[in-house]
């Protein structure tokens, strides 16, 4: 992994947020594939494009401003025979198992757990408001 030139990396290598959104796609399109065989829906080419936002404006100044992610798109492009009702099926069975979308969808609680010098010490993060909460808080729905 590697940073743009502009936030002092080489720019030869994908960013550690591209791989991350790499690995957010790919986790979409496996359980496309899963959801296509346990609905029988005929799937017979797909591409999955992702986009982000993040609001980095806290990223290298103190105090509490949001730092993280504020939305996730996704586009499947599907070549099929079956319908556009039946595509429609398809992508309700993805939202509603794949862990990537929910996850997403209904973050995990963050529990670090720090070693120095092979002691704990005792870190834990203070509360983050919610990405709802910046949301709300900006007027963004």
């Amino acid at each position: 992994a590697d940073e743009a030139l502009v936030r002092g990396g080489t720019g030869k290598a994908p960013t550690p947020l591209d791989y991350f959104m790499m690995g957010t796609g790919f986790g979409i399109g496996t359980q496309a594939v899963m959801s296509a065989k346990a609905i029988g829906f005929q799937l017979d080419h797909f591409e999955i494009d992702v986009e982000t936002a993040y609001d980095t404006r806290g990223k290298h100044r103190l105090g509490d401003l949001f730092v993280g992610q504020l939305w996730f798109k996704y586009w499947l492009n599907i070549h099929s025979s079956e319908t556009p009702s039946r595509a429609r099926q398809l992508i309700y069975h993805v939202e509603r198992h794949c862990r990537t979308t929910n996850t997403l969808r209904h973050p995990v609680r963050l529990i670090p757990h720090v070693i120095v010098n092979e002691r704990d010490i005792g870190f834990s993060l203070p509360k983050q408001p919610t990405p709802e909460d910046v949301r709300a808080e900006r007027g963004v729905q």
